[in-house]
């Protein structure tokens, strides 16, 4: 699913209007809302500008797709060559993803808090249209990774300005028992 369907611009100025909408509607962002306007947004093909789908050699890369003036959130698309990973984490702030070129493997972990770590509890392939959203916090902690050849697109959207996604995003946990998955 990569065939490009509309303008970038008009695309972007939807998804985002979307999301605005599902925040200025409630005090508690219903982030499966945003999830699933993500998904919306990408339904009939990938309208990211060439320029914001370049992967790094090292690691994933992020591309600032949209920040809210309001410094409510921030889209993003994450781009994944074959064998780049996150790294195991929680987030710090709701977030919400899909897939929407290529396709990831999604570990899922809980935290033992004796440990004060992650423990791998099971994993599923993510394809264009799958994702997973969900509050700040330690209930939902993952690590994705691009486990084919092929380049892999999500879109990302965070409950922070861009400014803040170094530090206002991943809480990086370590795992407490080697992942079998």
């Amino acid at each position: 699913m990569c065939k490009e369907t509309q303008s970038p611009s008009a695309a972007l100025a939807a998804l985002t209007s979307a999301i605005a909408q599902i925040l200025d509607s409630s005090r508690l962002p219903d982030v499966g809302a945003i999830r699933s306007a993500i998904l919306h947004a990408f339904r009939s093909g990938v309208w990211i500008p060439h320029e914001q789908r370049e992967p790094g050699d090292e690691s994933y890369v992020r591309h600032v797709l949209h920040s809210d003036p309001a410094r409510r959130y921030t889209v993003l698309a994450l781009v994944w060559k074959g064998g780049q990973a996150s790294p195991i984490h929680a987030h710090h702030t709701w977030c919400a993803y899909s897939v929407v070129s290529g396709e990831l493997f999604e570990e899922r972990f809980s935290y033992d808090a004796a440990g004060h770590g992650a423990v791998a509890t099971h994993g599923a392939s993510r394809r264009p249209g799958d994702g997973g959203c969900g509050p700040a916090g330690l209930n939902q902690i993952h690590r994705l990774r691009n486990s084919r050849d092929e380049t892999a697109i999500s879109v990302h959207a965070y409950g922070v300005p861009a400014t803040e996604l170094s530090q206002g995003v991943n809480n990086v946990l370590p795992l407490l028992e080697p992942a079998s998955l």
